[in-house]
């Protein structure tokens, strides 16, 4: 036995549904009863058996059950196909039965007739169901029409009585390559004369919707009435979708589209192809065109084919609202141009876009993967280049509802550009975007990324873009600084790679003037920043972590002040001497003025060390002192001091108070003096050693230069200044082998042209001539022995004066 739902049953209800001529049942079709009920009614048959047609429903009824209703001139069987009677038999399959109709049905049978009149052909409408709807025994094979395109299926109908029949539809049209099963039924319904695409689904036991929506049980249907390829029907419909959540959608060649990819108050076609299935099929007429299924994409605008643009096709039908017009191609087109397609005027050469191009190989062998787009479904992918294209294109200020369907198709295009990269290439279209906006007070999210951060927002609850709004969170948290509470797409930022001046100091609690001044000070933020908002100067947030975090709990310089009990003046000596570090330095090259930041826990440190000596027992013999006192005797600065005990020579300090402060602190000044006085005793300043050896400091260094002296620079005990030295052995070498005439007039007490007279008529000569006059330089044990002969001389003369 076949199937349930093969069988033909007749409507339940007593009362038409809508589309059957416009008009109302009957009142006693309205009072009908279930069938079995057994009540005889006027009209109707009372022995409690289905009504098998009636009068004013059209051949096969209305409605999805009424339209299972077999024609008056065929009869049930019991495997539950139908059969045709005897065609001399009454139609009404009643005989005896009363043949008159009600008022209200015979009316409803007029209007039916009188709108045949007004077609090309007046032909009785249950005639032609008959001509058209021919039983076939199924032992037979049925022939596949698709062979040959320019002959249809001719039969006549022939009673096979106690046998198995189907119904076939005939004469039938070849189904064209990617045509879909609505433009399919469409031409048959014109080329049997049908009063509409609609009522031809009907007659055929279909639904025009179900046809539309690739319901699965329709087109095996159709297949069967028409022997097309049912692998071909399913290839190219718009299945819909039968999940509740994704009603709006559809499944074409295994790729998700949604109703906002299809057109929907227009259809567009290539007149070229209209123009190529003529040629190919003349002996059709103007049934030989038919609609191609990528036609109904609205991303498709050129034809691959010939690389012209699609003609767009309005009709009045559309734009008052019929939604089964949209389904009639044949109609459409015919009567739009006056019942000939060919004449639909040819658009005007293009070439396809990137994004036609790649959404026409993706429907033909499917996603590759190559591209990251491939990722996205197909509505989503399109989607994303639209808006993407759309802010690329017209900038991130231009309003969607206000573009056209040609703005749309340049947007697209635009917007594949972006996309065929991937993730890189929407990192660079968003820095450019950001870049190109600027950095003003009024700038945010909305205003610098326009309609696509918009889009975003408004399409969170679809997880398909789940991966472009990662890729945006990316993009926020490495470029954009986020303050707390604030998030991306409503979900808060865990790691922010990138803060802001603003963000960064509602985070740590920091004045926003001071923040700035020290990331400027370590060079954090760009150069340019003056011109620019807290909430737009952003730094890197890695970098800067531990800087922030030790600026949370510094201290400025009178705040460490009042910590170490010290004066201004102290601090900043102690921190340009090296025993305090600072976060940021006043007075340095690009630093603010008098702007100091340590970190509490350097200063706490440097107490800690400064009073480590204070742990070991006091000497006997001690002399104690403040440090300011010591400075003073000493001529020195406090620095000096505190670097002998940071550097542990100080073998003990104490405090004068109980608390432990820079001020209260106390050293041995014997100890302190020993230490500071002794750092000069290898090395003689450089003043101290010229007058030494009786000549200018100009002179020391021409002697050093000479070899003669070791130059050396050392700090200077007192001052702290960096002084040259020289070396004592080298000094004390120079100073027993040479002397100069300086110190030899002031040993003898002669003036110096007296004594270089002398020693010249002695015979002796500078050993070294680095300058004029008092610069000569002799050998010392040739002028003592000159002078020593001289000695003799004098007194022996002397002698023999008083002798």
């Amino acid at each position: 036995m076949a199937d349930r739902r093969d069988r033909l049953r007749p409507a339940r209800s007593g009362r038409l549904p809508r589309g059957g001529g416009g008009r109302q049942a009957t009142r006693a079709d309205r009072e009908l009863r279930r069938p079995g009920s057994g009540t005889r009614r006027r009209g109707h048959p009372g022995d409690g058996q289905d009504p098998r047609f009636r009068r004013g429903c059209g051949l096969l009824g209305h409605g999805r059950e009424a339209a299972r209703t077999p024609p008056a001139a065929c009869r049930p069987l019991s495997d539950g196909h139908f059969d045709r009677a005897d065609p001399g038999s009454d139609r009404s399959g009643a005989q005896g039965r009363d043949r008159r109709s009600p008022p209200r049905a015979f009316r409803v049978r007029l209007l039916q007739a009188h709108r045949l009149r007004r077609r090309r052909e007046s032909v009785h409408r249950r005639r032609l169901a008959e001509d058209r709807l021919l039983p076939r025994p199924t032992e037979e094979r049925c022939p596949d029409h698709g062979q040959d395109p320019g002959r249809a299926h001719q039969g006549s109908p022939q009673p096979h009585e106690g046998k198995a029949v189907t119904a076939f539809l005939s004469p039938v049209l070849p189904l064209g390559r990617d045509e879909t099963p609505t433009s399919y039924v469409s031409r048959h319904a014109s080329f049997h004369r049908a009063p509409s695409m609609r009522e031809f689904c009907r007659e055929l036991g279909m639904d025009i919707q179900a046809v539309a929506h690739g319901d699965a049980e329709t087109l095996e249907r159709l297949a069967r009435l028409t022997g097309a390829s049912l692998e071909n029907l399913e290839a190219n419909c718009f299945r819909a979708i039968s999940d509740g959540a994704n009603r709006l959608e559809r499944s074409y060649r295994g790729e998700r589209l949604r109703i906002t990819c299809l057109h929907r108050n227009a259809i567009r076609v290539c007149p070229h192809c209209l123009a190529d299935d003529h040629r190919a099929s003349p002996e059709l007429g103007e049934h030989a065109a038919y609609g191609r299924s990528t036609w109904n994409l609205s991303a498709i605008r050129t034809c691959p084919i010939h690389r012209a643009e699609l003609a767009r096709i309005d009709h009045k039908s559309l734009k008052a609202g019929n939604r089964y017009a949209r389904h009639d191609f044949h109609h459409l087109v015919t009567n739009r141009h006056g019942g000939d397609p060919k004449a639909v005027a040819p658009g005007g050469s293009a070439e396809p876009s990137g994004l036609e191009r790649y959404l026409l190989t993706r429907l033909e062998n499917g996603a590759s993967g190559e591209l990251w787009l491939d990722t996205l479904p197909y509505y989503a992918a399109v989607k994303a280049c639209r808006i993407f294209g759309c802010v690329a294109r017209f900038g991130p200020a231009q309003i969607l509802r206000q573009l056209s369907e040609d703005d749309w198709h340049t947007a697209g295009s635009a917007g594949y550009d972006v996309l065929r990269e991937g993730p890189t290439g929407i990192h660079r279209f968003l820095e450019k975007l950001q870049a190109s906006h600027g950095h003003s007070r009024s700038t945010n999210r909305y205003s610098a990324y326009g309609s696509v951060y918009r889009w975003l927002v408004f399409e969170v609850k679809d997880p398909t873009y789940a991966c472009i709004r990662e890729i945006f969170r990316d993009h926020f948290t490495q470029t954009l600084g986020f303050g707390l509470g604030r998030g991306v797409f409503g979900e808060p930022v865990s790691e922010r790679s990138v803060l802001s001046i603003r963000a960064a100091s509602l985070a740590y609690d920091l004045e926003p003037r001071r923040l700035r001044r020290i990331l400027a000070f370590r060079g954090l933020i760009a150069s340019d920043h003056e011109s620019r908002p807290d909430d737009r100067v952003t730094f890197d947030a890695l970098a800067a972590k531990t800087l922030l975090q030790d600026i949370q709990t510094s201290l400025s310089l009178g705040a460490v002040a009042d910590h170490i009990g010290a004066g201004r003046r102290d601090v900043t000596v102690l921190e340009r001497a090296g025993h305090l570090v600072a976060i940021c330095r006043g007075g340095q090259r690009d630093a603010p003025l008098g702007m100091y930041v340590f970190r509490k826990a350097d200063v706490d440190a440097f107490l800690e060390r400064l009073y480590a000596p204070a742990a070991n027992p006091r000497p006997a013999s001690a002399r104690v002192v403040s440090l300011h006192e010591a400075q003073l005797r000493l001529r020195c600065g406090k620095p000096a001091i505190v670097g002998l005990i940071l550097s542990g020579r100080l073998g003990w300090v104490g405090s004068a108070t109980e608390r432990r402060t820079y001020a209260s602190l106390l050293v041995d000044f014997e100890e302190v003096e020993r230490l500071l006085r002794g750092r000069f005793d290898d090395v003689t300043p450089v003043g101290h050693a010229a007058r030494e050896l009786g000549v200018a400091i100009e002179h020391v260094r021409r002697l050093a230069d000479l070899g003669h002296l070791r130059l050396q620079t050392r700090r200077h005990p007192v001052n702290g200044r960096h002084t040259t030295t020289v070396g004592n052995d080298t000094l004390q070498a120079f100073d027993e082998t040479y002397v100069s005439l300086r110190n030899l007039c002031r040993l003898r007490n002669t003036p110096a042209p007296a004594l270089e007279k002398r020693l010249k008529a002695a015979g002796c000569e500078p050993a070294l001539l680095i300058g004029e006059g008092a610069a000569a330089i002799y050998r010392a044990n040739t002028v003592k022995s000159v002078l020593a002969k001289q000695r003799r001389r004098y007194r022996e003369a002397h002698t023999a004066i008083e002798g």
